[in-house]
C-alpha cells in the first residue's frame, strides 16, 4: 500500500493503493483511470512465469522516459520503483524510450517519432524501416497534380455559387415564379463582389502571372469560371512559386475572397444583420398579432354586454308592450251601453 508517482517527459501525477486495489488489476485501473494521467498505459501480460504489470507511454521520443517512484504504506510498492536517475531500477525496462534517427546529405537529425518535419524546408518525411549504411535516394519536386486539383475545386465551389445565386434570384416567365430571393440587393451585391474580386489582379504577385486568366482561368459569358488546362499546366511546370504568390500572398485571392465572405458570414455580418432585422421584423408583427387578439377580444367581451343588455332590453320591452296592449283592450270603448 500507499502512493505511486509515475512520470513521463517529467511531468507526474499520482495514484493511491490501498487494501481495496493492492493487485495487480487494481494497480493498473488506478494507473489507467488517473483522471490527471499524464500519459501512461498500464496493462498485464499472463505469462508462463506469472503475471506482469507493464507500463508504456502514450508518445514516443527520448524526452518521453516513465520513472515511477513510491512513497507511504507498508512499502510493498517499491517492487515497483523505475527511477534509474537514483539507481533504483526494480522494474525491468523492455525499451528505451528513444528518438528516431537519420542521415541526411550526411547530417545526423533525429525525431521523436519516425516523421521528421523540420529538416527539409516544407518537406516531410517518414522513417518505415532500418536501412543501415545503404542510402537512398528521394527526389522532391512540387506536386503540381494537387495544386491543379485544388484549383479544380475552388473553380467548381464558385461556379456552385452562382448557380445557387441564379436558382434563387430567377423568374419565370411561363409559370410566373420567381426564386426565393428574386430581386434581393444582397445577393446581387455578393455575387458582384465577388466577380469583382476574380477580376482584379494580385498586386504583390509577380508581374507576369497577376491575374487568374494568365494561368488559364477566366470568366465565360455566363459568368462562371472556366480552366484552360493548355494554358495552366505550363505555368505550373514551369512558374510554380508564380501561382503560389497568385493566391496566397498577403493581398492574393484567397485573402480577398476571404474578406469579401466574411462580410457577409462573420457574426456582425450582412448576412446576420438581415437576419437580425428579418427576426426583428417577425417578433413586431407576432407582438401587433397579440395585441390585435387581445383587442378583439376585449371588442368581443363588450359585444356581447352589449348584445346582452339589448337582449334584456327588449324583453323588458316585449313585457311592457305585453302589458299595455292587454291594459288597452280592457279599456271602455267610447260611445258603448254602460
Amino acid at each position: 500500500t500507499g502512493s505511486l508517482v509515475l512520470s513521463v517527459g517529467g511531468e507526474g501525477f499520482a495514484v493511491s493503493i490501498d487494501e481495496e486495489n493492492n493487485t495487480l488489476e487494481g494497480i493498473r485501473a488506478a494507473i489507467n483511470d488517473a483522471p490527471n494521467n499524464t500519459g501512461v498505459q498500464a496493462t498485464i501480460i499472463n505469462a508462463d512465469g506469472g503475471s506482469y504489470l507493464v507500463l508504456v507511454g502514450d508518445e514516443t521520443g527520448a524526452e518521453n522516459t516513465i520513472t515511477v517512484t513510491q512513497s507511504g504504506g507498508d512499502g510493498g510498492l517499491s517492487a515497483l520503483v523505475y527511477d534509474p536517475d537514483n539507481a533504483i531500477t526494480n522494474l525491468t525496462r523492455t525499451q528505451a524510450a528513444d528518438d528516431a534517427r537519420a542521415e541526411v546529405n550526411g547530417f545526423v537529425v533525429s525525431s521523436a517519432t519516425n516523421t521528421f518535419d523540420d529538416v527539409i524546408d516544407s518537406v516531410s518525411f517518414t522513417a518505415v524501416e532500418e536501412t543501415g549504411s545503404d542510402a537512398f535516394e528521394i527526389t522532391v519536386s512540387n506536386n503540381t497534380g494537387q495544386v491543379s486539383a485544388a484549383l479544380g475545386i475552388f473553380v467548381n465551389a464558385y461556379n456552385d455559387f452562382i448557380d445557387t445565386a441564379d436558382q434563387l434570384s430567377a423568374f419565370d416567365p411561363e409559370t410566373k415564379v420567381a426564386g426565393a430571393l428574386q430581386g434581393d440587393s444582397l445577393l446581387r451585391n455578393a455575387t458582384s463582389l465577388l466577380r469583382r474580386e476574380l477580376s482584379n489582379n494580385t498586386e504583390s504577385a509577380q508581374s507576369s502571372v497577376d491575374t487568374l486568366t494568365e494561368i488559364g482561368i477566366a470568366l465565360d459569358e455566363d459568368g462562371k469560371l472556366q480552366i484552360d488546362n493548355e494554358l495552366l499546366q505550363p505555368v505550373l511546370d514551369d512558374n510554380f512559386r508564380a501561382i503560389s504568390d497568385l493566391f496566397g500572398a498577403e493581398d492574393g485571392y484567397v485573402s480577398r475572397i476571404t474578406s469579401v465572405i466574411e462580410t457577409f458570414t462573420r457574426e456582425d455580418g450582412l448576412l446576420q444583420t438581415r437576419t437580425d432585422g428579418i427576426q426583428s421584423s417577425i417578433d413586431a408583427l407576432s407582438d401587433q398579432s397579440e395585441s390585435l387578439a387581445a383587442r378583439l377580444e376585449s371588442l368581443e367581451t363588450r359585444l356581447f354586454r352589449q348584445f346582452n343588455g339589448l337582449d334584456s332590453l327588449l324583453a323588458q320591452l316585449n313585457s311592457t308592450s305585453s302589458f299595455l296592449s292587454a291594459q288597452l283592450a280592457n279599456l271602455p270603448t267610447p260611445g258603448a251601453n254602460r
